[in-house]
């Protein structure tokens, strides 16, 4: 299975530095008046979760990480918004039920869209684009996840099972963070999220009968966790 945190960390670095290249080609930059107490700013966002639900720790290993487009807009003075999007994921195995088997190999993992929005209050008052601002919010999270799940077993006889499944929760969430200018254009802003999840379960993507046999052959030695992404988020997001 292909190394995740490589994969988006990858990514990542190869959009920041497209953005770049972008942004050095353009022949009439537009510039951010730092003067200006209301302005926005779009920037790409990586972010690392420790999750807390005990089936999510077990199978996960406790963490996810995964790669957003941000955007930071601060149109009422004292009061923000923002929102974005991106893809998250996580490798690991599937939880055994049925310790009179032997797990000869398994393997577990998802990729999830997660869109999010947040109302922001700054610390600090009213401030521009040039100052360092603490802030606070609320807001939600939705994931849609397609997750892989095999194994290879065997007791009296062999097993093999592999299937896909849709998975999907829903998240409230409260945002710490600060925005650091780094230039008259860059900032970087580092956040911490605390996530509550809905407790997800999963649709396999099998035929009826397919889905049956599953259930009998296979869930009743090996599980998917129940998808919960309660737990928290650092995220560093650069604006360029």
């Amino acid at each position: 299975m292909l190394d995740l945190r490589s994969w988006v960390l990858g990514v990542f670095i190869t959009l920041t530095a497209f953005s770049q290249l972008s942004f050095s080609q353009e022949t009439n930059p537009v510039s951010v008046d730092v003067s200006e107490t209301n302005f926005a700013r779009t920037g790409l966002s990586l972010r690392y979760q420790r999750l807390s639900a005990a089936e999510m720790k077990e199978s996960y290993e406790g963490s996810m990480i995964g790669v957003h487009v941000e955007r930071m807009s601060w149109e009422w003075g004292q009061l923000g918004f923002r929102f974005g999007g991106g893809v998250t994921g996580a490798e690991g195995t599937p939880l055994q039920i049925d310790p009179t088997w032997q797990i000869r190999s398994s393997e577990l993992g998802f990729w999830a869209l997660d869109l999010e929005a947040s109302f922001l209050v700054r610390l600090t008052g009213e401030g521009t684009a040039n100052d360092i601002t603490p802030f606070l919010g609320i807001g939600c999270d939705v994931f849609g996840a397609t997750e892989k799940f095999s194994v290879s077993m065997e007791k009296d006889s062999s097993v093999i099972g592999d299937a896909s499944a849709l998975r999907g929760a829903v998240c409230g969430h409260g945002i710490a963070g600060v925005y650091i200018p780094t230039g008259r254009n860059n900032a970087v802003q580092i956040a911490v999220k605390y996530l509550y999840s809905t407790k997800g379960g999963y649709s396999d993507l099998l035929s009826a009968s397919q889905q049956e046999a599953f259930k009998q052959q296979i869930y009743t030695v090996m599980k998917r966790p129940t998808f919960d992404l309660t737990g928290i988020t650092i995220a560093v997001t650069l604006y360029l």
